[in-house]
């Protein structure tokens, strides 16, 4: 029986972005947070991938897998194989598209929430071995 490869972008969201079975994707982010010092997520669900853009000269954002806590705290899981030299921008692009979704005109800024972005990558991005 031959393996699939769970790096490869379709495998990875089946496993992993399911609406039907988020527990896969609940144990995989509370690792991540627990090697971190991050409080754990009780629950989380699983929610449309895709920012459209509010004018036609935006941008419109694709997350790989976007989910939301029991908290509200938005959740982006990304995993990029080929280093295209522009991961440190285009995350904290898609962070921050995430952290001003979370507003409207008018709202207080008291209500924006932890904004978690996780990105597992098949190359080093940075000299060190582990980064904070």
């Amino acid at each position: 029986m031959e393996l699939v490869d769970p790096k490869i972008d379709l495998v990875f969201k089946h496993i992993f972005g399911s609406s039907d079975e988020p527990q896969q994707l609940l144990a995989l982010v509370n690792a991540v947070l627990e090697t971190h010092d991050e409080p754990l997520l009780k629950s989380l669900h699983v929610t449309n991938p895709s920012i459209d853009p509010a004018t036609l000269k935006d941008r419109q954002v694709i997350f790989d897998i976007k989910a939301c806590s029991v908290e509200s705290e938005p959740i982006n899981v990304e995993i990029q194989v080929v280093n295209q030299y522009n991961w440190k921008s285009r995350s904290l692009y898609y962070w921050s598209k995430m952290f001003t979704q979370q507003l409207s005109k008018g709202d207080n800024y008291k209500k924006l929430k932890k904004t978690i972005s996780i990105s597992f990558l098949d190359y080093s991005l940075f000299e060190r071995d582990r980064c904070r």
